[in-house]
């Protein structure tokens, strides 16, 4: 039977904090954004469990934010929560108006990220 050899190539140290969408934000809709730790080579790092804190500006608000961390006491309707595993999850809606919107994901060691989000609805 073969066997298999992985090698990861990942410093396995965090330099980032990457946050990712993809879905458009058309009227009254949901944002999933997915934040995730990376090395300075934009490889994910898994072995972190960091604090971050969510924010958002312009026609978006916060709704909740969670970790796939089987027994948790986190409060998902908090914007600030612990990675698992480097990674972790937030929902923002829309207002139903036209604009930008900024999400901010701020995390413990690291430089902030952020996410620009066109928001297309009422004018």
């Amino acid at each position: 039977m073969p066997q298999f050899v992985y090698d990861y190539f990942c410093e396995m140290k965090p330099a980032f904090i990457r946050v990712e969408n993809r879905q458009e934000a058309e009227g009254d809709a949901l944002i999933y954004v997915q934040a995730q730790l990376t090395d300075k080579n934009g490889n994910a790092v898994f072995d972190e469990d960091r604090t971050v804190t969510f924010s958002a500006a312009g026609p978006l608000h916060f709704i909740s934010a969670g970790n796939t961390a089987i027994q948790t006491t986190a409060n998902y309707a908090q914007p600030v929560q612990r990675l698992y595993e480097g990674h972790v999850m937030a929902v923002f809606r829309t207002t139903g108006k036209s604009g930008t919107g900024h999400i901010h994901c701020l995390c413990e060691g690291l430089e902030p990220a952020e996410l620009v989000v066109r928001c297309t609805g009422e004018e």
